[in-house]
């Protein structure tokens, strides 16, 4: 019956569906037709300024990584690789562990661990 609904070109012209061939029939009517349309400008201009910030702003972050990039290849220290762009970046963590021991998975952050119950004895 939807099809039949979507498939009918003007309204005000009542049309019959079977429900149970030869036995139950249905008449309806489409009131009006509305055509499909975009949501008014003031209803997502906020989302459609954040998308558009984000999309800019991720455009600018894959430069900068890819300018990083190019200069730690050509040896330059990462950290001065990053102060080189003049953006204000996060300090780099340097990381003294041996390989096997940076390759480990690792735990999750406290941030996201239940905390711990105490045990009354």
């Amino acid at each position: 019956m939807l099809q039949t609904a979507f498939a009918m070109e003007s309204e005000g012209q009542p049309q019959l569906a079977e429900v149970d061939p030869g036995k139950q029939f249905l008449v309806f009517d489409v009131a009006q037709i509305a055509v499909a349309a975009p949501p008014p400008l003031a209803e997502v201009k906020a989302q459609a300024i954040a998308e558009y910030q984000l999309a800019k702003g991720a455009t600018a972050a894959r430069a900068a990584a890819l300018k990083i990039e190019a200069a730690v290849k050509k040896g330059t220290d990462l950290g001065a690789a990053m102060a080189a762009l003049g953006l204000p970046l996060p300090p780099v963590d340097q990381v003294n562990l041996p390989r096997e021991q940076a390759s480990r998975p690792r735990r999750h952050s406290p941030c996201c661990l239940p905390s711990p119950r105490v045990r009354s004895s």
